[in-house]
């Protein structure tokens, strides 16, 4: 089942996108078609800007294309910005999505960011709340910056909130104003500029279930600002805010402001904050876990976006309608009850892996598709239940009949490898070629080493060349450093050394150690390069230091 829909970005673009001064253009263009993949960066942000010369996309677009195509990883996601939304290049949500993935991989924050709420909403890759705790925690570790920089900056708090109507407002218990007051803190922003009073402020509408707040609060955690420095509970925090950010909803729910509101008027207020106290107030999370075991847990529910949230459907129905539902039958509240014994902890459920293993299957052979690859993992990993590799594959089946890569990729390796079952390189490269066809890179490179090495199939050059260049362009490195190898050897395709340099050097800036020693080699020989002993000796040591032992020979080590 392959669902792909367009995702929301007008959240930010963030990327150093307002320069106080008109950059020089010429100057700019200059350096750009020389080869500056720095200046080609900054001169598509000018033609985005329409920073000293007219605003232009394509033009801005066709610059971060080629600087991020050099591997600037700004450009990634500045490219990828633009195919998400069409802006000088025809729209193509998955180029975008492929873009951000390779930003991502480099550590560039505003597309850490944007792949956390893609693996969060489950738009164009499959959804993954781990992955997307992972992408917003390093976002905030790679300083993408609370309330989204400049976007909230021009747009939500600096133009509608004074320091006095934020203050007013806070006091009162209102978890925006909250927030607002604690953004103009931390920018100082017609206030003296304050770390701990930001601090003070977002940990307050934390608290009160202001989402955005939430990734504030573990951004201030992470980075020690404000408070000292704490990573299991920025990891806590980040953790919250990706559950309760889904469908794009950043602020406090309506029944959570009036509550708070009402507490303010009972001038029940707590005033404790991360400065003062390190650990997390528990009013909330006592509320919690009593709604896991009793109903509400205080989140909206929206039928459409939250259908198969098994937090939504919990505050929806509450746990004693869960379990009836469950036991009559409804797949879904089954894999919500799974969900909540093994993820629920904060919301009163303690961990019982057989507990959830066994609503787990029910809900899979209730036919819920979601329920499919859980079972099968917890079969394979034997997770609340014995290992049965016989079982763990039929389910695996079952999932990658649905459309899910990632289990049809699983079944290629697992009849690859033979360890669970008898090994069978037919059956495996047909299950990655299915992978493939969902464009899974990792899968479209393990059929191309199948035909290239004629592993229980016929050698075929031409088909793996062709699977290895599409995986490359996706952004696997070990296919750019393949495809690089026959473009050298003239394998499946014409012997071009200008390709292949350019397809190592790629996979070398991406840190493939192989690369970096066949590039070395090129150098060393001129082969489709001026020869350079200089260069050479400087990819030979780059490779050394990751280990390669044929580096490391070359340079006497």
């Amino acid at each position: 089942m392959k669902k792909v829909i367009a995702i929301l970005t007008a959240f930010i673009l963030c990327l150093s996108l307002s320069a106080a001064w008109a950059e020089d253009v010429a100057a700019l263009t200059q350096a750009a078609e020389a080869g500056d993949t720095g200046a080609m960066y900054r001169l598509g942000t000018a033609y985005y800007q329409g920073d000293g010369t007219a605003q232009d996309y394509p033009l801005a677009a066709y610059w971060w294309y080629k600087a991020a195509d050099a591997g600037d990883p700004d450009a990634m996601y500045g490219i990828g910005y633009l195919y998400m939304n069409g802006l000088g290049v025809d729209k193509n949500p998955d180029a975008g999505i492929i873009w951000w993935k390779r930003g991502a991989d480099v550590g560039e924050c505003n597309s850490l960011f944007a792949m956390g709420q893609s693996y969060r909403d489950g738009r164009l890759v499959k959804r993954d709340e781990k992955k997307a705790q992972t992408c917003f925690y390093q976002a905030a570790a790679a300083h993408f910056k609370p309330t989204f920089a400049e976007f909230v900056e021009e747009y939500v708090y600096s133009n509608s909130w004074t320091p006095e109507e934020a203050q007013r407002m806070a006091d009162a218990g209102d978890p925006d104003a909250m927030c607002a007051l604690g953004y103009l803190y931390f920018r100082g922003k017609g206030v003296e500029m304050s770390d701990a009073l930001a601090a003070y402020w977002w940990y307050k509408a934390a608290d009160a279930g202001h989402v955005l707040s939430m990734y504030n609060v573990g951004y201030m955690f992470l980075n020690g600002l404000g408070t000292q420095q704490n990573s299991k509970e920025a990891q806590r925090w980040i953790n919250k805010f990706t559950a309760a950010s889904r469908g794009g909803n950043y602020s406090a729910t309506a029944a959570q402001r009036a509550q708070q509101q009402q507490a303010a008027q009972q001038q029940s207020v707590r005033q404790t904050t991360p400065v003062q106290q390190q650990t997390a107030p528990q009013t909330q999370q006592q509320s919690a876990a009593q709604g896991g075991q009793n109903g509400s847990v205080g989140l909206d529910f929206d039928e459409e976006a939250d259908w198969d949230d098994p937090v939504s459907l919990l505050n929806q129905r509450g746990f004693d309608q869960l379990v009836e539902d469950a036991t009559m039958g409804d797949p879904q509240a089954a894999y919500a009850l799974g969900w909540l014994y093994t993820y629920g902890e904060e919301l009163g459920f303690e961990p019982n892996p057989e507990e959830a293993f066994g609503w787990f299957l029910r809900s899979a052979e209730e036919g819920y598709y979601l329920a499919y690859h859980v079972v099968a993992d917890l079969y394979y990993y034997g997770t609340g239940t014995p290992v049965n590799y016989d079982e763990a594959i039929r389910w695996y089946k079952e999932a990658a009949a649905e459309g899910f890569a990632e289990d049809m990729n699983t079944l290629g390796n697992i009849y690859f490898h033979g360890k669970v079952t008898q090994q069978n390189y037919a059956e495996a490269l047909k299950w990655y070629l299915a992978a493939a066809e969902e464009g899974d890179e990792v899968a479209m490179h393990s059929a191309a080493d199948i035909y290239a090495y004629a592993l229980g199939v016929p050698q075929d050059d031409a088909r793996a060349f062709a699977l290895y260049r599409e995986a490359a362009e996706l952004g696997n490195v070990h296919s750019m450093n393949n495809v690089a190898a026959m473009y050298f050897n003239g394998r499946g395709v014409g012997r071009d050394y200008g390709e292949a340099v350019r397809w190592f050097t790629m996979a070398a800036e991406e840190g493939n150690a192989q690369a970096m020693y066949n590039l070395g080699q090129m150098y060393e020989n001129g082969a489709g390069v001026q020869k350079n002993a200089s260069i050479a000796r400087g990819w030979y040591e780059k490779a050394a230091a990751l280990g390669h032992d044929g580096a490391k020979a070359k340079i006497g080590q």
